[in-house]
């Protein structure tokens, strides 16, 4: 009797048990899902490949005129300066043509400093004695034409010999107008187009001494500025050959900053920002931190450069080329070429208000949760701040502890 009481209080458990599951399968399954509002934190980072180089890329040198490579005057590693010249060709042949350019340019400045100058007060005196001297000499020839005439008249002189008299006379007469022209023209100083032509002279002596110049310059290989020698591609004795031209001679570098070129991945391209903080480690510095913020963003995606040795690694993937500014610390540590592994982060808030992405509503720009009323769910907009891949940070609209309808 005992035992049948006993078994029909397990049987009537049993029953009241299920039916209570039951129950709370289906309430359970009725209910809507629900998240409350709590204070958490929002953290978003994303991780890229990365290689250092200086404030500027990798700047090849080479040379814009075929010859033989005479000399290198740097190595690997040198520190150079803006201007400095670091290899030269062979170029005695341009070096005479300059010379011999900047003699004729003195030639030409001389003599337009003579030209506009004028003539000397002693040239002045000899020109005005020379007037002179004329003067004399046409009186002299005038008194003896005149007495050759008288002598003529009487028959005295025949006359060829009136004739050669009457011929001193004008050349006497020529002479002394020539020398008064010519000291007239001492005085008067050179001509504005004798100042022209000259000074036209020197313009052009001046473009080819520039020209010369030029030439020679081209054979020399300076640095475009101050920074760091990263390679040399060619020795002393070899032939740069026109067809060669623009062949690398050195390599170098601006390392006055250190920046990291990374590679984001496509589908986190949207997520850059400037200035965004970024963390850069290499096994180079196992356990050492560098810090740095993005600085410039690429404009077009393109294939991957970077690769690791992970054969997984998907190589076809586009990425975005993005630029970050090293901080101090780096320097004289990290190296230009050194590869590194860069994560930017790109959210940290601490202790805020915080729900899941899949309760916010977006409705024409604004945003909206349905918060609990008692049986009811009311809209209510709220103000969004940071976000991570799972969580919004909320600044305005909701409490802590505040129920809100989650998306299924």
């Amino acid at each position: 009797m005992i035992t049948r009481t006993r078994l029909g209080g397990a049987l009537l458990l049993l029953t009241l048990l299920a039916s209570l599951g039951m129950y709370l399968i289906r309430n359970h399954r009725d209910a809507p899902p629900t998240v409350s509002v709590r204070r958490g934190r929002i953290h978003w980072r994303i991780a890229a490949n990365g290689r250092v180089e200086g404030a500027s890329e990798e700047i090849l040198l080479g040379f814009t005129v075929p010859g033989r490579l005479r000399v290198i005057f740097v190595e690997e590693g040198e520190r150079v300066r803006r201007g400095q010249v670091l290899a030269e060709l062979e170029n005695a042949e341009q070096w005479a043509r300059v010379e011999a350019e900047r003699a004729l340019l003195a030639k030409a400045e001389a003599h337009l400093a003579l030209v506009r100058a004028g003539a000397r007060a002693e040239e002045k005196e000899q020109a005005r004695a020379a007037v002179e001297e004329a003067r004399v000499v046409a009186e002299h020839a005038d008194t003896a034409y005149q007495r050759a005439r008288r002598l003529h008249e009487r028959g005295i002189l025949s006359r060829e010999e009136l004739e050669l008299a009457e011929r001193e006379w004008r050349t006497a007469h020529a002479r002394w107008e020539a020398a008064r022209q010519q000291y007239e023209r001492i005085l008067a100083g050179s001509r504005p187009e004798e100042i022209a032509a000259a000074e036209a002279e020197v313009r052009i002596a001046r473009a080819r001494v520039r020209e010369a110049e030029a030439h020679y310059e081209s054979t020399l290989l300076r640095a475009p500025c101050d920074g760091l020698i990263l390679r040399r591609f060619m020795r002393p004795g070899e032939i740069v050959r026109r067809e060669m031209l623009g062949q690398p001679v050195l390599s170098m570098a601006d390392d006055s900053r250190l920046r990291v070129r990374a590679e984001i991945d496509e589908t986190d391209v949207a997520k850059i920002r400037l200035g965004a903080p970024a963390f850069i480690t290499t096994d180079a510095y196992r356990g050492d931190v560098f810090t740095g913020h993005v600085v410039k963003i690429g404009a077009a995606v393109g294939r991957k450069t970077l690769l690791s040795d992970d054969p997984a690694e998907k190589r076809d993937r586009e990425v975005l080329e993005t630029w970050i500014e090293l901080d101090p610390a780096a320097h004289g540590r990290l190296v230009i070429g050194l590869r590194v592994e860069v994560v930017i982060e790109l959210a940290k808030r601490e202790n805020v208000l915080i729900i899941p992405t899949s309760a916010v509503i977006t409705r024409e720009g604004r945003s909206f949760v349905k918060v609990r009323q008692g049986d009811r769910w009311i809209e209510r907009p709220v103000r969004l701040g940071a976000h991570d891949e799972m969580h919004v940070e909320i600044l305005d609209g909701l409490t802590e502890g505040e129920v809100l309808l989650k998306a299924p």
